[in-house]
């Protein structure tokens, strides 16, 4: 506090300016008190935030496995289809699955049981018209008659004998072999025996392992 006298202050005056310096130190340093606290809140708080941004650098250099548990399938790059050569049921799948094949190893049988008697039964009339073919050449010699019976025998022999290829065909393609070597990939084998399938039907895939 600062007061201008024309002449030096009495006691009273003294005793006044005293009392207003009193006044003036206690509100000084009741804010002084308010404003260093403030101030310390400040800095710890600024502190804090510091330390909370450091330990959370630090805990992104933890290394931290992850895991994902999810559904998958391996799907193979072009792979080699095998399918069902003809309508019928599956009677047995004869490799395992994602086992190795090669070329030619058989990887299941069709049943075959009336496409075997189907060819029985061709190939006996091919047999039998080949018989009558073969009596009507020997005496086409001799008779006209046998000459004209000579050439319908063998055009009915021709016909039998294309039926007997086309059944013996029918058969071989019940046994199913691989095209190529590599994994076979495929499900449970057991899901397969004995179910119906329609012909250009996928069964398995054969995959290059690499």
């Amino acid at each position: 506090v600062v007061t201008a006298f024309a002449q030096p202050p009495s006691d009273s005056d003294r005793l006044i300016l005293n009392r207003l310096a009193h006044t003036a130190a206690h509100a000084y340093a009741l804010f002084d008190r308010h404003a260093a606290k403030r101030w310390r809140w400040h800095v710890q708080r600024r502190n804090a935030a510091l330390a909370g941004l450091a330990a959370f650098a630090l805990a992104g250099m933890i290394p931290v496995p992850m895991t994902v548990l999810a559904p998958a399938e391996i799907v193979a790059e072009n792979p080699v289809i095998i399918a069902a050569p003809l309508d019928g049921v599956i009677r047995s799948i004869d490799v395992e699955p994602d086992s190795t094949v090669k070329p030619g190893d058989v990887l299941f049988h069709m049943h075959d049981s009336e496409l075997r008697s189907a060819y029985e039964v061709a190939r006996k009339s091919a047999d039998v018209a080949e018989a009558r073919w073969r009596r009507a050449q020997q005496g086409a010699s001799i008779s006209p008659d046998l000459r004209r019976e000579a050439g319908l025998a063998e055009a009915e022999f021709e016909a039998a004998a294309a039926q007997r290829d086309a059944a013996l065909s029918r058969l071989e393609r019940s046994i199913v072999r691989a095209d190529a070597g590599g994994t076979a990939m495929f499900n449970n084998k057991d899901d397969w025996a004995g179910k119906p399938v329609s012909t250009g039907e996928r069964i398995i895939a054969i995959a290059d392992p690499q």
